[in-house]
């Protein structure tokens, strides 16, 4: 999620003498993968296309679970059904109810046209330069998709999933910082990109001056969201926002996502107050810029907020803090038995539905208002 698990835990691989990759440490000998019939990847996990990992009677006593991820003493193996192309991304979609096959990646990229979607590509001018995005059709309002950390707007499956099956525009795009592209600006987990969502929001209002738009932050694309919040003085152009598996306070995900890769057996729980220290001496931050739970608290702008109990890479209990603090303006939709960004697979027929409710509820004030 930051270059602090990328880094200080690269560091503790490194230690144990064991592969990293994307702040992930797998060390199934290739043996074990052989037994279990799956494929011994390059970084060291193992790949299971077919069985969860997790029910082999093969390991039972030598692994421990958390969620859908599996440990050998604490290293990472994927989830057997997510993409090798992207960690949060799926091999399935649900197409009228049923899960079917979803589109692959061609050359590290998914276009809405591959999920059946027409669309354009767009670029929109911010403080620090020109932004990419894509922006489906659409005719009931402007939902603007905000990707997590590490990622871009080309392979953002989820949200081509949602898109096709609304008909609401999706702009789809990246802030400054963007893992890929652009390269212009810095991306500080909301406290810089904040400008970015105002650009997007202008230009989303300036072509569809009659649509209501919504902003979509998912996971730590939560966080610039929270701080257009705290910083904008245009909040009153959004109609509504949906925080899904968000993050708002850095430094409890940072723990979770450390917990969630390491064991109390190589991470002892008493050494993250130091590693958080560290990092922040290390990298001239303070993690408490990153902390915005009191922010969306505040009632102004209606928001639904998605929650799973067994997310891997934010805090759950924040979205639990801020629903014990705000009844108003306020819809939660909390899944269970589910890791992080998975509730459209959970289940979809929720999912979908939550989303939808809020969105069409948002436009029918509005209407009533005016």
């Amino acid at each position: 999620m930051i270059v602090l698990l990328a880094g200080t835990f690269s560091i503790l691989c490194k230690d144990v003498k064991h592969v990293h990759s994307r702040a992930e440490c797998c060390t199934i000998p290739t043996s074990i993968c052989s037994e279990l019939k799956v494929t011994h990847r390059s970084n060291g996990c193992c790949k299971d296309s077919t069985t969860s990992i997790e029910n082999s009677s093969t390991l039972v006593g030598t692994l421990t679970t958390f969620g859908n991820l599996v440990y050998s003493e604490g290293f990472v193996m994927k989830d057997p059904h997510r993409n090798d192309d992207d960690p949060y991304e799926m091999y399935e979609m649900y197409e009228n109810g049923v899960l079917v096959p979803a589109p692959s990646f061609v050359n590290g990229t998914l276009t809405p046209l591959m999920f059946g979607k027409e669309y354009e590509d767009i670029t929109f001018q911010s403080d620090v330069g020109m932004l990419p995005g894509y922006l489906t059709e659409g005719s009931s309002g402007v939902v603007i998709w905000f990707h997590g950390f590490g990622s871009n707007y080309k392979r953002q499956g989820l949200a081509l999933r949602i898109a096709k099956d609304l008909d609401y525009k999706f702009m789809i795009i990246n802030t400054r910082g963007t893992y890929g592209e652009p390269n212009n600006g810095i991306y500080t987990h909301g406290t810089t990109e904040w400008p970015d969502i105002d650009a997007a929001v202008a230009y989303a209002k300036h072509r569809f001056p009659t649509l209501p738009v919504f902003l979509h932050g998912v996971s730590s694309g939560a966080l610039p969201i929270a701080s257009w919040e705290k910083n904008s003085i245009h909040t009153d152009l959004v109609a509504g926002i949906v925080y899904d598996v968000p993050s708002f306070n850095f430094k409890s995900s940072i723990i979770v996502q450390g917990k969630s890769r390491f064991p109390p057996s190589v991470v002892p729980e008493t050494w993250y107050p130091y590693i958080l220290a560290f990092s922040e001496t290390l990298y001239g931050v303070n993690f408490d810029d990153y902390n915005y739970l009191d922010t969306v608290v505040d009632p102004r702008i209606p928001a639904l907020f998605i929650s799973v109990d067994l997310d891997e890479n934010v805090d759950s209990e924040d979205v639990k803090y801020v629903q014990a603090r705000r009844s108003e303006n306020a819809t939660y939709v909390f899944f269970e038995n589910t890791t992080h960004a998975r509730g459209y697979w959970t289940d979809n027929v929720l999912y979908m539905s939550s989303l939808k409710n809020f969105f069409d509820t948002q436009i029918n004030v509005k209407l009533n208002i005016a």
